[in-house]
């Protein structure tokens, strides 16, 4: 405490306390200053000072107000976690706290003060601090936090962890999987397992000002992505490869996403002839696959199976090989006769092109009957002429043999009646 009395020369303070002792040891008298050590609830009060020189002396009341010392102590503050959904928006961060005296309050973001941006409002009752980011900027994500303190009283702090928002989880499709993370808000890419087929939105991009997923386009009507069994060939087994190629060759002559379902196969319909025609004609678009020994080969034609002793015309008939005698790469010959695409008869399984470029013969799988013909209705490739002992080897190894497998697959849902 201060006694505010002067003079010339300058007084001698005396310092005195009605009706009450005042002990050296804990009150101190510098100048004309009272100085109380280890303040207690019974040292309030008025308190006498005197001020004496030659010309006399003079009284002055100095009345102590004793207040009770409480740590700071949080009262309120934004959430442990805040998350901001729009870029650019308006972020208001809050805390307040009571103690005594009032505590003050400091703002850092990640351990870096903040000096900026912020008000500080006290009541009787507690100190009220206010952070404001706007406009919220991602570079603003981080770690908040407000530290109260009221001289060596104490001290008192909360965290605040302001994110931006994540779009919500996705999981990986069943039977598929996804290429990114979603944590990171990046492009995620679907894709799916060997004789599944992907239905749905295959890319999807996390939108940074709604917290929502978008495809590429930028709707947000997005499917999610699921992956349907499309077909499972017990030739191709897991080489996801080949049922990739088989997609990328299907993608100019057919934008449907049906799945593609088994009308034959041999392994559990038998070789017979009747079986193959009963199941597979009058489907719509099918998938052949066979195998001979190690070589597999097939083709793929829009027109339905018949048993009529006739040819079917497609433009979008086409023969591929994946293994072959030449050990070339896998590859697709189209059709160029196109009234030759397919021949229906009962007494045959599948047959392609009028030469007949690929003739599965009746019980196929008894005898060494079938043979290729390439070059007659459907293109070679490169270095292959028709009529050739090369070219006619090409597919099966030899130019007849003895099928060891076929499938055919028809489009689910399809039917020429």
């Amino acid at each position: 405490m201060q006694c505010n009395i002067f003079g010339f020369p300058a007084p001698r303070i005396e310092w005195k306390r009605a009706l009450q002792a005042m002990s050296k040891e804990r009150h101190i008298i510098t100048g004309n200053r009272l100085v109380i050590k280890n303040t207690r609830k019974d040292d309030k009060g008025p308190y006498m000072c005197k001020g004496i020189n030659d010309h006399g002396n003079v009284f002055s009341m100095v009345v102590l107000t004793v207040h009770p010392v409480i740590a700071p102590a949080i009262v309120k503050s934004s959430p442990k976690n805040v998350t901001v959904y729009k870029i650019l928006s308006r972020i208001k961060l809050n805390c307040s706290a009571n103690g005594s005296p009032l505590p003050t309050i400091e703002w850092s973001k990640d351990g870096r003060l903040l000096s900026i941006n912020t008000t500080v409002h006290k009541t009787n009752k507690e100190t009220i601090g206010e952070l404001v980011i706007d406009p919220f900027m991602p570079e603003d994500q981080g770690q908040y936090k407000c530290f109260f303190r009221n001289y060596e009283n104490g001290t008192a702090e909360t965290t605040i962890q302001v994110c931006r928002s994540l779009c919500p989880e996705i999981v990986p499709p069943e039977n598929g999987y996804m290429v990114g993370d979603f944590l990171a808000n990046s492009t995620l890419t679907f894709h799916c397992n060997p004789a599944y087929s992907l239905r749905g939105n295959r890319n999807l991009l996390c939108d940074a000002n709604t917290g929502n997923w978008k495809d590429l386009h930028g709707n947000f009507n997005i499917v999610k992505p699921q992956c349907q069994m499309s077909y499972y060939s017990n030739i191709l087994k897991n080489r996801k490869h080949y049922y990739d190629l088989i997609k990328e060759w299907l993608a100019p002559v057919t934008n449907k996403p049906i799945p593609w379902v088994p009308c034959y196969q041999s392994r559990y319909h038998g070789w017979y002839n009747s079986i193959f025609h009963s199941r597979c004609d009058g489907q719509g678009p099918t998938i052949t696959i066979i195998k001979v020994n190690r070589y597999i080969f097939g083709g793929y034609t829009d027109v339905s199976w018949h048993y009529t002793n006739s040819y079917r015309t497609s433009v979008n008939s086409f023969l591929f090989s994946f293994v072959n005698r030449d050990n070339l790469k896998p590859f697709k010959m189209k059709v160029f006769k196109s009234q030759y695409a397919i021949y229906g008869s009962s007494s045959y399984g599948p047959i392609f092109g009028g030469g007949h470029d690929i003739h599965l013969l009746y019980n196929g799988g008894s005898s060494r009957g079938s043979h290729t013909n390439l070059g007659h209705s459907y293109t070679l490739i490169k270095g292959y002429t028709y009529g050739s002992t090369k070219a006619n080897n090409l597919l099966a190894g030899s130019n007849t043999f003895q099928v060891d497998e076929v499938e055919v697959f028809r489009q689910e849902g399809f039917r020429d009646f």
